[in-house]
């Protein structure tokens, strides 16, 4: 019990930084900031910097609350194999509120550089290279995810199938990791109104794929 209230003390705590953030800076921000940016990192809307508060307020709940679901699935699991998951549900849970948190940090950080007509290191690609850090990680730990109702690739056919459930994880996985890769080189080289684009279009293959294949071998496994 006390080790499940210091992780939960813990991820609150990490889901609440952008918000300690935005205080640390708040005055240093104009009352009107950007609110949301286009494909070509053009601000297209404008609000007051107390939005901003409302926003990463939403940014830590959903943040934190993924992370307390993944680690009380074992509540609700029909299956119940959230124990041969447990450990690595924890690894998920962490990589989920400090990615969040870290994107939240980000999208002050670049507020504030806009404010001050400033370019960050990656200017618009950031938020970019955060989502595919995350296809990275996830990546790393998909091929190790047992078979239940909420995390992984759960298609129809491998949901009643640990075999298919096994190849389809083990193929998902290389490519989220070695996909994310190739779309952090490509975000870093290509220039910033074609990234938008590119990083979109990788996502199409990297989820499309392992479901094909699942079906192709719930088909073979008939035959």
């Amino acid at each position: 019990m006390k080790t499940k209230t210091l992780t939960t003390i813990a991820q609150v705590l990490v889901s609440l930084l952008p918000l300690l953030f935005l205080a640390l800076i708040w005055n240093q921000l104009p009352e009107t900031v950007p609110m949301h940016y286009n494909m070509h990192n053009q601000p297209d809307r404008m609000g007051s910097k107390t939005e901003m508060v409302f926003v990463l307020s939403f940014l830590a709940l959903v943040g934190f609350g993924v992370g307390l679901l993944l680690r009380n699935i074992h509540k609700i699991d029909p299956k119940h194999k959230y124990h041969d998951n447990a450990p690595l549900m924890l690894k998920i849970a962490w990589t989920t509120v400090i990615f969040i948190a870290v994107l939240g940090v980000f999208i002050v950080y670049q507020t504030l550089m806009f404010t001050k007509n400033q370019d960050t290191i990656f200017s618009g690609k950031g938020a970019l290279v955060l989502v595919a850090l995350i296809f990275v990680v996830l990546g790393n730990f998909l091929n190790n995810v047992k078979p239940n109702y909420f995390v992984g690739f759960r298609t129809p056919w491998n949901l009643e199938s640990e075999e298919n459930w096994r190849k389809t994880h083990h193929l998902a996985a290389k490519l989220m990791f070695f996909g994310g890769l190739l779309m952090v080189a490509l975000i870093l080289v290509l220039p910033e109104p074609i990234t938008a684009y590119v990083f979109f279009a990788g996502i199409v293959p990297i989820v499309l794929i392992p479901f094909v294949y699942s079906y192709l071998l719930f088909k073979r496994e008939k035959q």
